[in-house]
C-alpha cells in the first residue's frame, strides 16, 4: 500500500510518461507508413547529394539491415568511404590527404551501430534494450513539437521532435562520447514522401546548415555483401 500521497502522484507522473512516449512514437510510426512496412525493411540504397556553392558533393549508401552499412562521398573526382559492419569498420578520405583505409576504434564503431538498425531505432526499442520517455514541448521553426528522449543502450542520447499534428519526424539531435569527447549532431527533416515500399521518409536533411537532398531511396534490393570489406 502506498502511504504517500506524494509517492502516489510520482508513480502516476512517470506512468504518465511512459505512456506518452509509448504513444507519440506509435503514431509516429503509423504516421510514416506502420510497423509492417518497417519491419519488412531488409536493405536499403539510397542516392543523395549536398550543394556546395555550386559544387555537388555525391553520396551513394548501400547497408542490410543489422549487417553492415557503406556510404561512398564523391567530389572534385575522388571517391571515400565509410564503412560499418556489426563487428568492424573502416573509412577512407582521399580529401584528407589519406592513401589508404584506416580501421575505426572500437569507441567509434560502439557510437555507429545504431547506423545498422534500417528500421529504425524507434520501433520495438525496448526489445533492442533502448529507453524512452516523454520530455517537454520545443519549437521547431514555429511548430510546438512532442519531444521524445531516446537513451540507445551503447550509451548514446537521442531526442527526436514530432510535429503534433502529422507526427512527422522535424529533428533529430544525437549526443555521443567519441574518444572522450562529447558530440552533437542536429538533423532538420523536410520535403516527406512515399518511397516504393509505401513508407514516408523525408527527402531532405539540414544538418548545420548543410542540405542533403535524396534523389533515390531504394528498399529492399539485392546488396552484395562484398561491397562491405576493406
Amino acid at each position: 500500500m502506498i502511504k504517500c500521497l506524494g509517492c502516489l502522484l510520482l508513480l502516476l507522473s512517470v506512468h504518465a510518461y511512459s505512456q506518452n512516449a509509448d504513444s507519440i512514437i506509435n503514431h509516429y510510426i503509423d504516421a510514416i507508413g506502420g510497423r509492417e512496412k518497417l519491419a519488412a525493411i531488409k536493405t536499403i540504397h539510397t542516392e543523395s547529394y549536398i550543394d556546395q556553392g555550386g559544387a555537388k558533393i555525391s553520396f551513394v549508401t548501400n547497408a542490410i539491415n543489422q549487417k553492415a552499412f557503406k556510404q561512398e562521398i564523391s567530389f572534385g573526382g575522388m571517391t571515400g568511404y565509410d564503412i560499418v559492419t556489426d563487428t568492424a569498420g573502416w573509412y577512407f578520405s582521399p580529401f584528407n590527404g589519406m592513401t589508404q583505409a584506416e580501421t575505426k576504434t572500437a569507441e567509434d564503431l560502439k557510437s555507429r551501430l545504431s547506423d545498422l538498425d534500417l528500421q529504425g531505432v524507434l520501433l520495438d526499442y525496448k526489445q533492442k534494450g533502448h529507453g524512452a520517455k516523454y520530455i517537454e514541448k520545443d519549437d521547431v521553426d514555429g511548430v510546438e513539437c512532442y519531444v521524445v528522449m531516446l537513451t540507445l543502450k551503447n550509451g548514446a542520447v537521442k531526442k527526436y521532435y514530432f510535429d503534433p499534428a502529422s507526427y512527422y519526424l522535424l529533428k533529430e539531435s544525437t549526443k555521443t562520447e567519441v574518444d572522450g569527447r562529447e558530440q552533437v549532431n542536429t538533423v532538420v527533416y523536410s520535403n516527406y514522401r512515399k518511397t516504393d515500399a509505401g513508407i514516408i521518409m523525408p527527402f531532405s536533411q539540414d544538418s548545420f546548415g548543410q542540405i542533403t537532398t535524396f534523389e533515390k531511396i531504394v528498399t529492399n534490393a539485392a546488396v552484395d555483401p562484398v561491397i562491405f570489406k576493406r
